[in-house]
């Protein structure tokens, strides 16, 4: 999972909490559609998946962060983000 969620970021150059927000209206029934739906087994648009970008916006690489509730895997992605960050 954590894997993934490095890819959908990477892929879509965003943060995964971005793409879930944007993707999925709460209240409509759009919290039940299977990843599949998207037509990417890898797809993957939960929190905890970090965009590292450097500072002219290439991207060069993602955090994914996995097995807590979305808030924990989305602070633990923020904090090993900004460890990359600080090197």
């Amino acid at each position: 999972m954590a894997v993934n969620k490095a890819y959908t970021a990477t892929k879509w150059r965003q943060n995964t909490k971005s793409i879930k927000d944007r993707l999925f209206v709460m209240g409509l029934g759009d919290e039940r559609r299977d990843i599949a739906w998207f037509g990417d087994a890898r797809f993957t648009p939960v929190w905890g998946g970090i965009l590292l970008i450097d500072a002219d916006g290439n991207v060069l690489g993602a955090v994914g962060e996995s097995g807590g509730t979305p808030a924990q895997d989305e602070e633990l992605g923020q904090i090993g983000a900004a460890a990359f960050a600080a090197l």
